[in-house]
């Protein structure tokens, strides 16, 4: 069964649309959420465009976030400006970065989105796969290190880790068969067989 919502489990299959591609491991039994509109905007906008053009309030954990030790505002707030930092960084192509803030760079989207919690797998394929080209343009192996966050995000230092990750996030995106999706595994195949 899935549910509307603004938190990702599940998208979409591109083509049919009939279909629903996980985007993590579910358990049997589990609810399913799609969202209906980028999840990379703020807790406000979202709520109303849902309520405006699906006439529904949402009650995901991305829109109606608990904790013990902050109020809600400021659990609101601090998840609205990363989400802000996401979607601009979303819109920043890797031509535009110099070849030494690429590997940066994406660090941080994959980490904001683990931050986020937020299983968007096209937003998750773009940065992964802009973390393996970084990584292989500047010969750098090893993750930078970042400010400790609500999530405990280990980034894998070898570059292939970076496209494996790309690969499988791609398959949930366009599915096996796009010519993207097939390069990145040609890519790979030669990568663990050299």
């Amino acid at each position: 069964m899935t549910e509307r919502d603004t938190f990702t489990d599940a998208m979409h299959d591109y083509y049919t649309r009939s279909k629903i591609k996980a985007a993590r491991d579910i358990e049997e039994g589990e609810e399913l959420c799609i969202t209906y509109i980028p999840l990379t905007k703020p807790r406000e906008y979202r709520q109303k465009a849902l309520r405006e053009k699906y006439s529904f309030i949402c009650d995901c954990k991305c829109c109606c976030p608990s904790t013990l030790d902050k109020t809600e505002a400021e659990v609101v707030e601090a998840s609205d400006a990363r989400r802000k930092q996401l979607d601009e960084m979303s819109d920043i192509k890797m031509t535009e970065l110099p070849p030494d803030r690429l590997v940066e760079f994406y660090n941080l989207g994959v980490s904001l989105l683990a931050d986020e919690d937020l299983n968007d797998p096209l937003l998750a394929s773009q940065f992964w796969q802009g973390g393996f080209i970084g990584r292989m343009k500047t010969g750098q192996k090893k993750p930078l290190a970042r400010k400790a966050s609500k999530k405990a995000m280990v980034l894998p230092d070898e570059p292939i880790e970076w496209l494996r990750k790309a690969l499988l996030y791609a398959d949930v995106c366009w599915g096996p068969h796009v010519r993207a999706t097939q390069e990145l595994r040609d890519y790979l195949s030669k990568m663990e067989s050299a």
